[in-house]
């Protein structure tokens, strides 16, 4: 889907509900930290260094690396159904 642009702005609920779901999946946008309580967005390859960082460290030590909230279990699953809830009752 494009993006919206001044010329041709989003036109519907479900187109921006489709981008707010985008902005849910990507951690450096400000929604993603703020809805799954990060002080700061990040990005992908910031999280990849802080996954191999604890992996180095706990090797050869009896430290278990860090858990992490990866994008992968954010709480963007029960928003989806939420804001699709809301659609439908719009309709």
């Amino acid at each position: 889907m494009p993006l919206p642009t001044p010329a041709d702005p989003i036109e519907t609920w479900e187109q921006f509900a489709l981008l707010t779901f985008e902005l849910l999946r990507e951690p450096s946008s400000h929604l993603f930290a703020a809805v799954n309580g990060w002080q700061y967005p990040t990005t992908w390859e910031h999280l990849t260094l802080l996954s191999i960082i604890d992996m180095l460290r706990a090797e050869g030590t009896k430290a278990q690396p860090r858990p992490w909230d990866k994008p992968e279990t954010a709480a963007t699953e029960p928003l989806h159904a939420e804001v699709m809830a809301a659609l439908t009752a719009l309709n």
